[in-house]
């Protein structure tokens, strides 16, 4: 652990650490300088990351909302009353589900590539293991939604045939399911909201210390 001195808004130094402060490395002012072209690609690269990831975590976000209230939906009421009201939309909720948590988990393994990105900071140890946190998560839930689309596939034709009782012991089955995928989905968009908190709190404190 590297030590150094910080100088305080009232003019004096205190000794710190290079695990409170992400340390810029120095420049060499001889080093041959970026063009303009090439700063403002790198700007403009840097805002398309911002926005996808800003758009990654209202994926999230719309996902999640969506499986509590399947999950609170399907638990709150009797498995006849459950099916009537969602049979006849269990196709839609079975391709929504599987493609919004397959852009989850792409997204996801997009972050791994992207999670030494402020390595040089010992407090980011933990941000450097959400994105496989993430990953993992997504891909159990991937699984489960694999499952329940096999359910809902069944509820689906049951409704079309208007025999929706031939699948009511399969409502069990759905709802443990669809309170599983739930789970798994808000978990992941917690993890995410951990990882922008734990980034803006690294890049306040390396506008500090510049």
């Amino acid at each position: 652990m590297d030590l150094f001195y910080v100088e305080t808004k009232s003019g004096r130094f205190r000794r710190a650490s290079n695990s409170e402060y992400h340390v810029l490395p120095v420049v060499n002012s001889n080093a041959p300088q970026e063009s303009h072209d090439t700063v403002s690609l790198k700007g403009s690269l840097e805002r398309m990351t911002a926005i996808s990831y800003v758009a990654f975590l209202g994926l999230q976000g719309i996902i999640a909302g969506a499986t509590i209230q399947n999950a609170y939906e399907c638990n709150t009421r009797t498995n006849q009353e459950f099916l009537t009201g969602y049979a006849h939309r269990a196709n839609e909720n079975r391709r929504f589900s599987f493609m919004t948590v397959s852009l989850c988990l792409t997204g996801s393994f997009c972050l791994i590539q992207r999670r030494n990105e402020f390595d040089d900071s010992a407090t980011d140890v933990k941000v450097d293991l959400s994105p496989c946190v993430l990953t993992a998560l997504y891909f159990v839930a991937l699984s489960v939604t694999l499952v329940s689309s096999v359910v809902d596939d069944h509820i689906s034709k049951a409704a079309f045939e208007e025999d929706i009782d031939s699948v009511l012991n399969e409502v069990d089955t759905w709802k443990i399911l669809a309170v599983t995928r739930s789970t798994l989905c808000v978990l992941g968009w917690l993890v995410s909201c951990y990882q922008v908190f734990q980034r803006t709190r690294i890049s306040k404190m390396t506008v500090d210390v510049s």
